[in-house]
């Protein structure tokens, strides 16, 4: 008995660290960033829970603090673990709707970067609906509908 009192001790001082979650989600049309239920669960975020969001030139910070007074960006998470970036970080970060960002937990706070494999549109730089067309050529839906036009004007205009 006294041995597995020893074994339990020894795992409860020598526990792990949690594994560093990490998860892909796209800015909405409404400039809403989903927060995964899994990386909300581990900093005990729950809707309404206000949410500091801020830029430090790198990453996006979102953080579940009980009293921050150095954040001037306070938001309420939605019902559904959705945060609203505030317009400064949007501005500062150089962000745009349809974006993909890659989240990670580190040190009790969500660490929000840009996507780095995505394919953007020549013509616009948008990530959404880009289908390459001609080698190394990728347009959105609103520019190849653009192109298209354009093409049908010129073979119509004689």
């Amino acid at each position: 008995m006294n041995e597995n009192k020893g074994r339990i001790e020894e795992r409860v001082n020598n526990e792990e660290p949690e594994p560093t979650l990490i998860k892909s989600r796209f800015i909405d049309s409404g400039w809403r960033l989903t927060i995964p239920k899994a990386i909300r669960d581990r900093l005990g975020c729950s809707p309404g829970t206000p949410i500091c969001v801020s830029y430090d030139g790198i990453d996006i910070i979102v953080k579940c603090p009980t009293t921050c007074t150095d954040c001037p960006d306070v938001v309420r998470m939605g019902s559904l673990g959705k945060v609203v970036l505030p317009p400064r970080v949007r501005a500062e970060a150089n962000l745009y709707r349809g974006q993909v960002m890659t989240l990670s937990v580190e040190d009790g706070r969500v660490l929000v970067k840009s996507g780095d494999s995505q394919v953007r549109c020549k013509a616009c730089g948008s990530e959404m609906d880009v289908k390459e067309e001609l080698a190394n050529v990728h347009l959105c839906r609103r520019c190849r509908e653009s192109l298209q036009k354009a093409a049908v004007r010129a073979v119509t205009w004689r």
